[in-house]
C-alpha cells in the first residue's frame, strides 16, 4: 500500500464508504465506476476525492486526467464478477495499465468460483485473466483467500511494453 499517494478504486459500490480508512487519510482515493452513482453526493458519503464514471471496458476515450496518474490501483473482484467477454477484459487491463504510474502497484483480486467469469470466458475462468494480468504486469506476490468469495489477489506493479 502507498503512503501518501493517489490511489484509484475501481467497481465502487458502497463498500468503497469504509476505502478512505483503508487507504489512509494520507493518500488521495479516486473512484472510477463503471454505472451511474446510487446517489448523486456519492463523492461526499463515500469520502473519496473524486469520483469518475467511466466504462474501464472501454478503449476510447481515456479520460486524460487518469492516464498516468495513480501510484497505486485496486481491482477487487471486478474483472471476475461482472461477466466481461474476453476482449473486454483485456481492454479493462490494458486502461489499468494505462492509468498506473511507471513502478506504480496493482491489486487484482480474482474471484475463483464466479459462475459469470467460466461462461463468459468459455469454461477458461481465472486462469485466463491471470494470464492477461501477467502479460501486462509483474506479479510480486499472490495471496489466495477463503470465505465467502474464494480467491486469489496479486499484487503486481507496471511492467513498460
Amino acid at each position: 500500500m502507498v503512503a501518501g499517494g493517489n490511489v484509484l478504486e475501481i467497481g465502487a459500490a458502497w463498500y468503497n464508504k469504509y476505502q478512505t480508512e483503508v487507504v489512509g487519510r494520507d493518500a488521495e482515493l479516486t473512484v472510477v465506476d463503471i454505472k451511474e452513482p446510487d446517489s448523486p453526493d456519492l463523492v461526499a458519503m463515500v469520502g473519496t476525492f473524486r469520483y469518475v464514471k467511466f466504462d474501464m471496458t472501454q478503449a476510447d476515450g481515456l479520460p486524460g486526467e487518469l492516464v498516468g496518474a495513480f501510484d497505486e490501483i485496486r481491482s477487487w473482484g471486478v474483472l471476475s464478477h461482472l461477466g466481461f467477454s474476453p476482449e473486454q477484459c483485456r481492454v479493462y487491463l490494458d486502461n489499468v495499465h494505462a492509468f498506473l504510474k511507471p513502478g506504480g502497484q496493482v491489486i487484482f483480486k480474482l474471484d475463483i468460483d464466479t459462475h459469470k467469469t467460466v461462461k463468459q470466458l468459455a469454461g477458461a475462468g481465472v486462469e485466463f485473466l491471470e494470464g492477461l494480468i501477467q502479460e501486462r504486469f509483474t506479479v510480486l506476490h499472490t495471496d489466495t483467500l477463503a470465505g465467502n468469495t474464494p480467491g486469489h489477489v496479486h499484487y503486481a506493479e507496471k511492467r513498460e511494453r
